[in-house]
């Protein structure tokens, strides 16, 4: 990306950032007009793009009236604050965000106004996107956000004080959302795994009284959702996902860590293709124990994916927690339902549990292998001793009967991410 501009004798009315490889470019408004595109003849700030999502002359921001203003000049639309325009003007707000579609960013700042809502040590290392919602939570927001000394697309989790109620000890918001927050960043910094979100800084705003995370980012949405627009997923695809999820759970065990809330909205895809990498999120429920022998007590957790132990057990629980909701997991990628239903009546669900109350009979079970369906059925079993560990459900028909193929493709995957092995064992 180049840039050049005359220069006049003008007062700064504006500050366009392009946040877009090799090299972050600021430019300081005081001329008239600046325009944005591919065509070094044509443009103030030259865009170096390849694969031609970006046209000769893009968008032009200039001043009118005293007022900055932002024209499209594309084929393809420009995109500002998550709205899309196409061969007109808007006026430009101060820190509006700029896209070219697909992952070219720009950020506009009013030069009259100074935003006093960011802390300064964000603004200074991240710029993080207010229209990019990747995600959202009960405390927490995922929204995207961009490394400014390396460019990096990241994903930046802010838990929102307000959202958590007073403790029964009169804890402050802050110091109950920090406790969360370093539940969560004390297991990620304890795990590397190609599997497992990693974790990049964390900043605590008492200005905001928001701790931002910032964490691995990729774009392939929840697994939830391609179940969900699925309609359940092929069996062969759901095996190469499950595989993913016992090499990366047995990671969380092998190093005494439960994660105690594995759900399909906390299993992110790389890409949206069939076949792709997943990242496990959301450990702030997760729990570091000293030891494998180690019970937890606290009822946690989302209630579709609930072990009986965790309703029942006042003796507590242990790793077998995930295992059983790896079992829900399962069933859900191949039926497009939960086993056991929604939790809209908790009182319904909790009974279905307790029972182990599901079903095979429905479609699409009838034309699944019996070995995925043996599969589940032993991961949901309610003793949690006669449950499959990890371990066991690795060297189960389903998964050992195509170990050599699922090994294979697990190791093109991590080439393609270029990522190594680093001595994650593949079975």
């Amino acid at each position: 990306m180049n840039h050049s501009y005359n220069k006049h004798q003008q007062q700064v009315w504006g500050c366009l950032l392009a946040l877009n490889p090799p090299k972050a470019i600021r430019i300081d408004c005081t001329a008239d007009s600046y325009t944005v595109g591919r065509d070094p003849k044509l443009c103030s700030l030259v865009v170096f793009d390849k694969t031609l999502r970006c046209s000769k002359e893009h968008f032009r921001i200039y001043l009118t009236g005293g007022i900055p203003c932002i024209e499209d000049c594309s084929y393809n639309g420009t995109i500002v604050n998550g709205n899309k325009i196409c061969k007109r003007m808007i006026p430009l707000p101060d820190r509006a965000e700029i896209e070219i579609k697909w992952d070219l960013y720009f950020v506009f700042i009013n030069a009259k106004c100074r935003d006093q809502t960011l802390l300064q040590s964000i603004t200074d290392r991240y710029c993080v996107f207010e229209t990019q919602v990747l995600g959202q939570g009960t405390f927490a927001i995922v929204k995207m956000a961009i490394d400014l000394h390396t460019l990096e697309r990241v994903a930046c989790k802010i838990i929102d004080t307000k959202r958590i109620q007073l403790n029964k000890r009169g804890t402050s918001d802050l110091e109950a959302s920090l406790a969360v927050a370093q539940q969560e960043v004390s297991v990620l910094r304890l795990v590397e795994h190609p599997n497992i979100v990693s974790i990049k800084d964390v900043v605590v705003s008492h200005e905001n009284n928001a701790v931002y995370i910032f964490l691995t980012r990729i774009s392939g949405g929840e697994l939830f959702d391609h179940i969900v627009n699925s309609e359940g997923i092929e069996e062969s695809e759901a095996k190469f996902i499950f595989y993913q999820l016992l090499l990366a759970v047995k990671y969380l065990h092998d190093h005494n860590i439960c994660h105690r809330d594995l759900k399909a909205e906390n299993i992110l895809l790389e890409s949206s293709k069939p076949f792709s990498r997943l990242l496990i999120s959301d450990f702030g429920m997760a729990k570091a124990l000293q030891n494998s022998l180690q019970q937890m007590q606290t009822k946690c957790g989302t209630f579709t994916y609930l072990a009986p132990e965790i309703l029942d057990s006042p003796g507590g629980y242990s790793y077998q927690v995930d295992c059983w909701a790896l079992g829900v997991l399962l069933f859900t990628m191949l039926a497009g339902a939960l086993p056991f239903g929604t939790d809209a009546d908790h009182a319904i669900l909790i009974d279905r549990i307790r029972r182990v109350e599901y079903s095979f009979e429905d479609d699409p079970w009838p034309s699944i292998s019996n070995d995925a369906k043996s599969m589940v059925s032993a991961l949901l079993q309610a003793d949690a001793s006669k449950r499959l560990d990890v371990t066991q459900a690795l060297n189960h028909p389903w998964i050992i009967g195509h170990s050599e193929i699922l090994a294979k493709l697990y190791a093109k995957m991590l080439k393609k991410a270029g990522m190594e092995n680093n001595g994650i064992p593949i079975v």
